[in-house]
């Protein structure tokens, strides 16, 4: 069944760039052209690259495959070798960056002994630069400050006598923990099994911080493509990864079968996760009879968006939903179904399918998605088909369910006692061949709890190592990773601080509660109503807040005042109306010991600030009701009031009159210098009006068109800045 996604035509356009780039690479003429146009082909070229690997991987499986790119920079990469070498200057500097920067064999170590030699070309600067920028939005877009040793890492095995290393999981953070003088301090005593939570799309160039070669770095990696590339960067990899080490219990629970189809995946990442495909599969000729039961994680307005989609799709009746179970619970739920379905575009080993096979249930899954190993799947657990296939192949499972035996599958194949035990004989030889000691095998591994142990007792049997690994952190402050030792994660005191910021939040209401509320552990106290993609955190956290002081209007709880903190603001000031929404966002502001943040009360629309700051966000603020209430320019004038030099909001550009509920002749009345066209407002038409020429409009959201239904990131920036 073909993918249903504006994906199609983006990889068709993104397809044709890609193929003139290796052509003209190897024809030589992207080498003889001049600095600025060869460097916009390399942007153009990666930009294409990293959307067919990632969002577009259906249409490039259905069109030239998923191996083709992997082909092609292969080839690049020897055409361009022996340019990196030639006596022309340019010709010899457009080699080196197009193989410093695009993923062909080698270049991770090429880009580190290149660093050095090309740290003044602006092109590398910007490159290098956005690596390092990219590890911070990751941090900067936690929750959290404070991190558990076990939020990211777990000792498999305690270094010994005689030199012995230890050896230690990192399965987390890794955009942090890519530091070459702490991964030196540790390589000291440790070899490193490192997981990429989602494997490397998009070929995490950072990641070459681990490659040194005083220890051993194993790379966890479920998907042949990804082994594939790391080969390639002279790396080494195993397919043993987060899945791979699932718990053997719990047994199979007796439930009547009342679901046909079982498909877990989290609601906040639907698009990744590929909920609409699923819904599209049901309307399938094949499947127009099945049921499915939905699981997953997710905010309330996540999951109530997915049963929009299903109602709009005229299946309420034939999909339940079950959101948010704790994790004991979800046996009981996949044991209603018959089969397994797993749609994902990317992953890392995901831990779903052996959690369907533990459940004896036979899965089908798309072969579009990266970081699975497909040389898993045999007659006797289930189908890794192509998208077209999904339909009859689900299908086929449904009519033939004996034909399976996947819980014992499951139990003489994989499993954390059967992922461990590959492991420990995986790293065991890597040892023997580096003439290191082997003493003692390695602790127990799951795939998911506190510090992914398999054994609750491994903390206290490790302690001192952990304890080790806390001082080594510590001997490093500036990395942006506070780690905390303690199981409990926090200091006394802050459970007065969660029980009074809990009474608040009960008194306020979920439906005043705007935007998720997470403790300092990252565990969500509240809900929030509003729409995550509304909110774009993944394009906020890419702002340069740094030294400023930033005013957060309408800051609700201060989900996005503590994003600017986080994002280097000098001081980031939340306002707010709501008294008891001020108290509650103070008190959670000291629970998260976030020291740059403020809360202030106040009406911005009436009240002008007493200072104004560097910079005004306003996010989801402008929608439907603002403008329709005829509050639209005073908004944008309160921003103006408190943001002297930039203003950042959210909004859609362009909205139908019908979805506003007003007609022309009101919008005019309410807005006079409005444009409309086709029954369209032009909603940033009026705002870079509203503001004139003394500020330049930046849109930071990529979309191939402003009349999507979605709000877009958009930055003003006063054009002379000494006149404010």
């Amino acid at each position: 069944m073909p993918e249903t996604s504006s994906a199609i035509p983006e990889a068709r356009d993104n397809l044709l760039i890609l193929q003139d780039f290796f052509t003209d690479a190897a024809d030589g003429l992207l080498l003889s052209a001049g600095p600025e146009a060869a460097r916009a082909r390399r942007d153009a070229a990666i930009a294409a690259l990293e959307g067919l690997l990632t969002w577009q991987r259906p249409a490039l499986a259905a069109g030239p495959g998923l191996a083709w790119p992997y082909r092609e920079l292969v080839r690049l990469e020897a055409c361009l070798r022996a340019a990196a070498d030639s006596s022309e200057p340019n010709t010899r500097r457009q080699a080196e960056l197009t193989l410093a920067r695009l993923p062909v064999p080698g270049q991770w170590r090429r880009l580190a002994n290149l660093a050095p030699e090309l740290a003044a070309d602006p092109e590398m600067c910007d490159f290098l630069a956005a690596e390092t920028q990219t590890g911070r939005a990751k941090l900067a877009a936690k929750p959290q400050s404070y991190y558990r040793i076990g939020h990211f890492c777990q000792v498999l095995k305690a270094p010994g006598n005689g030199g012995e290393k230890g050896l230690l999981r990192l399965f987390s953070l890794h955009y942090a923990l890519a530091d070459a003088s702490l991964l030196a301090d540790l390589a000291r005593d440790w070899a490193l099994f490192v997981e990429p939570t989602m494997g490397l799309i998009y070929r995490h160039a950072w990641l070459r911080a681990f490659d040194r070669p005083e220890t051993i770095a194993l790379f966890g990696l479920g998907g042949a493509e990804d082994r594939t590339f790391l080969a390639g960067q002279g790396l080494s990899a195993t397919p043993l990864a987060h899945g791979s080490f699932l718990p053997e219990e719990p047994a199979p629970v007796e439930r009547p079968k009342d679901a046909d189809i079982v498909f877990n995946a989290t609601f906040d990442e639907m698009e990744r996760k590929r909920h609409g495909l699923l819904l599209a599969l049901l309307k399938a000729p094949e499947l127009a009879t099945a049921t499915a039961l939905v699981l997953g994680r997710g905010s309330a307005a996540s999951v109530a968006r997915f049963e929009d989609m299903t109602r709009a799709a005229g299946l309420a009746g034939r999909v339940s939903v079950a959101a948010n179970l704790r994790r004991e619970e979800v046996p009981a739920f996949l044991a209603r179904a018959r089969v397994g379905v797993h749609l994902s575009l990317y992953e890392n080993g995901p831990r779903a399918i052996p959690e369907f096979w533990r459940a004896d249930l036979p899965v089908v899954v798309s072969r579009a998605m990266a970081g699975q190993d497909f040389s898993l799947f045999c007659p006797e657990n289930g189908l890794a088909v192509d998208d077209a296939e999904l339909a009859r192949s689900i299908a086929s499972v449904l009519a033939a369910p004996g034909r399976f035996a996947p819980r014992r599958w499951f139990l003489a194949q994989a499993g954390s006692r059967n992922g461990t035990r590959a492991l420990n004989a995986t790293f065991k030889a890597l040892y023997a061949a580096r003439g290191w000691p082997w003493t003692a095998d390695i602790a127990p591994l799951a795939s998911g709890g506190a510090g992914r142990a398999a054994d609750p007792e491994d903390f206290e049997r490790f302690r001192p190592q952990y304890e080790a690994l806390a001082a080594a952190f510590a001997r490093h402050p500036h990395l942006p990773v506070r780690p905390l030792l303690e199981k409990s994660g926090a200091p006394s005191g802050d459970a007065a601080l969660r029980a009074e910021l809990a009474a608040i939040l009960a008194a306020v209401g979920p439906e005043n509660i705007w935007r998720p509320v997470l403790d300092e552990r990252g565990r969500r106290l509240a809900e929030g109503i509003g729409l995550p993609d509304d909110g774009l955190p993944a394009d906020l956290a890419g702002l340069d807040f740094a030294g400023k002081n930033v005013a957060d209007l309408g800051a609700n709880f201060g989900y996005y005042t503590f994003l600017a903190a986080r994002l280097g603001a000098h001081l980031a000031v939340g306002v707010e109306q709501h008294p008891e929404v001020v108290r509650g966002a103070r008190l959670l502001a000291r629970l998260l010991r976030v020291d740059n943040a403020r809360f202030v009360r106040s009406d911005f629309l009436a009240e002008p600030p007493a200072e104004a700051c560097d910079t005004a966000m306003m996010i989801d603020i402008i929608g439907k009701r603002i403008i329709a209430k005829g509050k639209l320019a005073a908004v944008l004038d309160a921003a103006r009031a408190w943001g002297r030099r930039e203003l950042v909001f959210t909004f859609r550009p362009i909205y139908a009159l019908k979805d506003l509920g007003l007609t022309a002749a009101r919008l005019k009345q309410l807005y006079p210098t409005a444009r409309i066209t086709d029954g369209r407002f032009l909603l940033l038409d009026f705002v870079v009006e509203h503001y004139g020429p003394d500020w330049r409009l930046d849109i930071l959201t990529k979309a191939p068109d402003l009349a999507r239904k979605m709000k877009y990131l958009l930055r003003f920036t006063r054009r002379n800045q000494a006149a404010e």
